[in-house]
């Protein structure tokens, strides 16, 4: 089993090199033996069907498919055995940074480790992020961040719909990476990025084909290996469908399990934000939201809400927010087979996908023997595991989560902690300057006029505190503080250009954050670093 306790308390690791690894990978290695126990056990069932069956089907199927897409992009035939042990991760189809890499080496370790299938499921069925390239360059005040966009990207829109760059726009976008005035560090890294993405480009496919297959390209210069799985392609399997059907056709339960989760959770973290990690699943009357989006080709993804007691099966555009899906009954008794839901959708041009917290559930239930997440995956799917426990009535499997942060070699950059220190410091001292101007006056700018000034705000302070033991009057206290504050002003004036200095100080150092805050970005795409730096992330795991 999990324990809680390791995955509320991860954080990013600090540092240049640093890797968070949670649980041991002797302990991982061991987790993928029990998780197989655990899911192969003969009384466990779902929906009147062993899970165990449930998960030779869906292995079968979707290594299947996995195989042909991965074939494709790499133009090669792959030889699969769904009885070996089947390593999962999953990741958005994008620029993606080391630690996201770093889940890449620990998957492909995994997989060889135990004689099994390493599987990587691409979530093109996200909307875009990271579609541009972030490129730290040489600018008049030192370092500067270029961001060069992909084609013509739409925001709202789900990545498995986004076009393909045109070939004028990939050549824009070489030529713009090509002409960036960068460190004679990045300029390598850079080649093989437009080498790669050139040669990607010519072998055609879409936007996720092009992405996917420039991901695996440069991770194949480490001699790792795994198969990639978009999620619009799995959401079409007859063993996702059958997962559907399962979660949709029971709304009732599922709403109830999936918000007392996200309310356990919630309480656990002391979180009042009702959004966060995701919102709860909505209930009306008789419309119940499911953990699904419904996709129309070339829209925004929308909800996917069942409205129950309707004369029979039918899917309604007109009911307002989301897609509907009208069921003939008002509780969970009645079943509808996945074939008739999906052959509902084919007919309205309808596509299924799984929302976060659902593709998880599906993939370390059905799927995987073992789940590696990233840091927010795996402090989330503690909802995942409350969530398996009350639907499905099975003790979760136990899944690990890796990240590790890098820094590209731009030179001596202070770190951002320090600048931020420099700058609190800085605020602190301009403050004290003005209720303390006594402690910033050179020797050389004393004169009697100073001196008496001195003189009198010692006795003004004196009093304060005399008025202070006795209780006087608000306005006999606060006559004595304008007093001190009207001497401290003429004190000013003896303190030169130190309130000055301390000002341009504070705003260099906020330039010198902007330059830290580029300098140790750990966002930057794993394809700008060189090979010798990524092998450190590679040592500690092997």
């Amino acid at each position: 089993m999990n324990n809680p306790s390791v995955f509320f308390s991860i954080t990013k690791p600090a540092g240049h090199g640093g890797v968070c690894l949670e649980p041991l990978l002797g302990d991982m290695v061991a987790s993928v033996d029990r998780n197989r126990e655990l899911l192969l056990a003969d009384d466990l069932c779902v929906a009147g069907e062993s899970l165990s069956s449930w998960r030779k089907n869906c292995r079968t199927e979707l290594l299947a498919m996995a195989g042909g897409y991965t074939g494709e992009l790499d133009g090669k035939s792959f030889e699969l055995f769904e009885e070996r042990p089947l390593i999962v991760t999953g990741h958005q189809c994008q620029f993606n940074h080391c630690g996201v890499f770093v889940k890449y080496l620990l998957l492909s370790y995994l997989g060889r480790v135990k004689g099994g299938v390493a599987l990587n499921l691409v979530v093109d069925s996200d909307i875009p992020k990271n579609t541009h390239l972030a490129v730290p360059v040489k600018g008049e005040d030192g370092l500067d961040v270029c961001l060069v966009h992909l084609g013509n990207i739409v925001d709202d829109l789900p990545m498995e719909y986004q076009s393909l760059p045109t070939a004028d726009e990939m050549a824009d976008f070489i030529g713009q990476l090509e002409r960036l005035d960068v460190d004679a560090g990045l300029a390598g890294p850079i080649g093989l990025i437009c080498r790669e993405l050139q040669e990607s480009y010519r072998q055609g496919g879409g936007l996720v084909d092009l992405m996917t297959r420039l991901n695996r390209q440069i991770a194949k210069t480490f001699d790792v290996d795994w198969l990639d799985l978009p999620v619009s392609l799995m959401s079409n399997s007859a063993s996702f469908m059958g997962f559907a059907a399962d979660m949709i056709f029971q709304p009732v339960k599922v709403w109830q399990c999936y918000n007392d989760a996200l309310g356990d959770f919630r309480r656990h973290e002391k979180i009042k934000d009702l959004t966060h990690p995701m919102p709860d699943l909505i209930r009306g009357n008789k419309i119940i939201e499911t953990p699904f989006w419904a996709f129309e080709a070339g829209q925004e993804r929308q909800p996917f809400v069942v409205k129950t007691d309707q004369d029979g099966l039918s899917i309604d555009r007109t009911s307002g927010h989301g897609i509907f899906l009208n069921i003939p009954q008002t509780n969970d008794s009645t079943r509808v087979t996945p074939e008739e839901l999906s052959k509902l959708l084919r007919k309205h041009k309808v596509e299924l996908r799984p929302r976060a917290l659902t593709l998880t559930i599906f993939a370390r239930l059905f799927l995987a023997d073992y789940f590696i997440h990233g840091i927010g995956g795996a402090y989330y799917d503690l909802v995942a595991d409350d969530f398996i426990r009350h639907f499905y009535g099975v003790c979760p499997p136990a899944y690990g989560c890796v990240s590790a942060t890098m820094h590209l070699p731009l030179g001596d950059v202070p770190s951002v902690s320090q600048v931020k220190e420099t700058i609190h410091r800085l605020h602190y001292q301009l403050r004290d300057l003005h209720y303390n101007p006594q402690r910033y006056i050179a020797n050389s700018q004393r004169t009697p006029e100073i001196d008496g000034l001195l003189g009198r705000r010692d006795n003004a302070i004196g009093q304060s505190v005399h008025l202070k033991m006795i209780r006087a009057s608000h306005r006999d206290r606060k006559g004595n503080f304008d007093t001190i504050r009207t001497i401290n002003a003429e004190l000013m004036g003896a303190t030169g250009d130190v309130a000055n200095d301390m000002t341009r100080q504070i705003s260099s150092a906020q330039q010198q954050l902007h330059q830290a805050a580029i300098g140790h970005d750990r966002e930057y795409f794993f394809g700008l670093f060189q090979r010798d730096a990524l092998n450190v992330l590679r040592r500690k795991l092997n």
